[in-house]
């Protein structure tokens, strides 16, 4: 598949797909199941982003949705949390890494936005962690 784009929906990817280009959803969460490869980046407004033994080359951006990384996934990117304009500090998005999947970059919050990263033992963040706190599990 090339780019995957919705508006007002999920996206959901089968297991071992792959996605030459961007996956993008506005109002709706992203799901990947095991085995599947986004060349381009994750990038969602809000919804929860779900992948599990994925590897996405790009980075992955959110706003108002949690990111949960499952299984060995890998992000060879970043993860960026973005306000958008949304200025709240009682606003907090979540960022799990479990079953050893690993961050090659940084992981980079918006000021305006509370960010929590939790590490489960073995998973890795290999760059820097900026203006978010990590909880490791």
């Amino acid at each position: 598949m090339d780019e995957v784009k919705s508006v007002n929906g999920g996206i959901t990817v089968e297991e071992n797909s792959i996605i030459q280009d961007d996956l993008e959803s506005v109002n709706g969460g992203i799901s990947c199941d095991e085995g599947v490869r986004v060349h381009g980046e994750i990038n969602s407004v809000n919804g929860i982003i779900d992948i599990s033994k994925t590897v996405v080359d790009r980075d992955i951006t959110t706003v108002n949705g949690d990111i949960h990384m499952n299984n060995e996934s890998v992000v060879k990117g970043n993860i960026r949390v973005e306000a958008k304009g949304i200025s709240s500090d009682s606003r907090k998005v979540e960022i799990h890494l479990r079953g050893n999947s690993m961050v090659e970059g940084d992981i980079v919050g918006d000021e305006d936005v509370i960010v929590e990263v939790y590490l489960e033992k073995g998973s890795e963040i290999r760059g820097e962690i900026v203006n978010a706190e990590l909880v490791e599990e």
